[in-house]
């Protein structure tokens, strides 16, 4: 008979608590169990695996996957992290449940002391390289990166939905403005009638989502600037504080280049850029350039009133944008890294484990 610590596992398939043998391949099933938090347990029959230094308990995952929203399963960081009580404890040697419980939180110390002084700046330094990689292929200025305003000529494709010769645009793109565009407009319901209209440079069309995504971005490599490399992180709270406000900024520079702000109708027939068409459309039809995902959009809205409702048709060209999509690349790369270092400060905050200690760390696990 001997006192395990039971720790959280990472199996969800249930809760049976599973004692690992040192020289073991397999793992032997011992009790059922509905914990979810490290306890101590007595296990009277450990003749199997003498050897054993911990039990593990593992999650229960049924509510997580009946609800769509995935496992309540640990990530591998956390299994790594636990895995390292399993290490070479003689069979004669059973420790008291408090004694166990310190030696598992003096492990865990160990570990969080050695992310915060190795990981943080490392990713920091990390996330800035990227994040100015991505505003270098911005085609507007951003403050403290080395860019400058591009041109750049697109020739609308129509899509499946709308033939050739009812949606023409040939259009120039210079910095976050269409400075020149030439459309030619024909309408299911008015064959024979042809709409043409321009966009000249005196009164370019805005692409407000150039600028206000390269704000954000710009927001991003300030925050970032201002973390010194010298800066000795003392808590979770704190690494989290810094990382959350760059993970939102980056997060909605990506959002707005990626999934456009719906607008109404009237937004559209009443925007600042309706009043830049020369010569001006009739008042039942509407443009609208937009960026989404890796592509450019032109569409145009008909206005049309049957019974008293207002329906509208919609055709549709679009190109690609060869430097959106690689800001977007660029962009999901930092998240990506930025989520990894959340996850690893976090799983230490299950344990309330938020501060550095003085004690001496090992080698890292992960």
């Amino acid at each position: 008979m001997g006192y395990y610590t039971v720790l959280p596992g990472s199996r969800p398939e249930d809760n049976d608590m599973i004692l690992y043998g040192e020289n073991a391949e397999e793992v032997q099933i011992l009790v059922r169990s509905e914990s979810r938090i490290p306890e101590v347990v007595e296990i009277e029959d450990e003749d199997a695996h003498r050897q054993t230094a911990v039990v593990f308990g593992l999650r229960h995952a049924a509510n997580a996957s009946k609800s769509g929203e995935g496992t309540s399963a640990l990530s591998k960081i956390q299994v790594l992290l636990l895995s390292m009580f399993v290490r070479n404890q003689p069979a004669d040697r059973v420790l008291h449940p408090k004694e166990n419980e310190l030696k598992m939180m003096n492990h865990l110390r160990q570990e969080f002391n050695w992310l915060i002084k190795n990981e943080v700046h490392k990713v920091f330094n990390q996330l800035k390289e990227v994040l100015e990689a991505a505003a270098r292929r911005y085609p507007v200025e951003i403050a403290e990166v080395e860019t400058q305003v591009r041109q750049e000529k697109y020739v609308m494709a129509t899509s499946t939905q709308t033939s050739q010769d009812q949606l023409k645009c040939i259009l120039t793109i210079t910095g976050d403005s269409i400075t020149s565009a030439d459309m030619t407009l024909k309408l299911h319901k008015h064959p024979n009638v042809v709409y043409h209209t321009t966009i000249a440079a005196e009164s370019p069309w805005r692409l407000q989502q150039i600028q206000d995504s390269g704000n954000y971005l710009r927001m991003a490599l300030s925050s970032l600037s201002l973390i010194p490399d010298q800066l000795q992180y003392l808590s979770a709270e704190e690494v989290l504080n810094d990382l959350d406000s760059v993970l939102g900024k980056v997060n909605s520079a990506r959002s707005i280049l990626a999934i456009p702000r719906k607008r109404t109708i009237d937004e559209l027939m009443n925007s600042k850029n309706m009043k830049t068409l020369t010569p001006s459309l009739p008042s039942d039809l509407a443009v609208s350039f937009y960026l989404q995902a890796h592509k450019l959009i032109f569409a145009v809205y008909h206005l049309t009133q049957a019974g008293g409702t207002v329906k509208f048709e919609t055709l549709q060209s679009e190109s690609p944008v060869t430097w959106l999509n690689e800001v977007l690349v660029l962009l999901s790369v930092a998240l990506h890294r930025a989520q990894q270092l959340r996850d690893k400060v976090s799983v230490f905050l299950q344990y309330q484990i938020h501060n550095v200690s003085s004690e001496a760390t090992p080698v890292p696990i992960f």
